[in-house]
């Protein structure tokens, strides 16, 4: 991307790949999302869509917390790190659990093309 940022390309081949094997009304849960489009897209389609990052502008994130709880009404926000107990994992888990911006925080010298859904 002319921006730098990844996450334009890698957005539709995550939804892709999610909708290909994970059926509708299951439990996704997006780590280190920010700005939740693919979330949205799963919300409105009948998933049950979490979302874990800490919106508080670490590695280059977002700090729109308020305005996204705003216009994504359906998704459902966890403010903080994946790993750091401040998820309360719903009874039952989660189906499928995904990240679309992993790629720019590894360094290119150590980028191998991978792709990795877990449902």
């Amino acid at each position: 991307m002319a921006s730098g940022d990844l996450k334009g390309s890698q957005r539709p081949w995550v939804l892709k790949a999610i909708l290909s094997v994970v059926p509708p009304c299951s439990r996704v849960l997006e780590i280190g999302g920010g700005e939740p489009l693919i979330a949205d897209i799963l919300d409105r389609l009948g998933y049950e869509v979490w979302i874990v990052d800490p919106f508080n502008g670490t590695a280059h994130g977002p700090l729109d917390y308020e305005r996204f709880r705003t216009e994504y009404p359906g998704v459902r926000f966890v403010r903080g790190l994946f790993g750091e107990q401040v998820l309360p994992a719903p009874p039952g888990g989660f189906d499928c659990i995904y990240s679309i911006s992993v790629l720019e925080h590894i360094p290119a010298k150590g980028l191998v093309c991978t792709a990795l859904i877990i449902p």
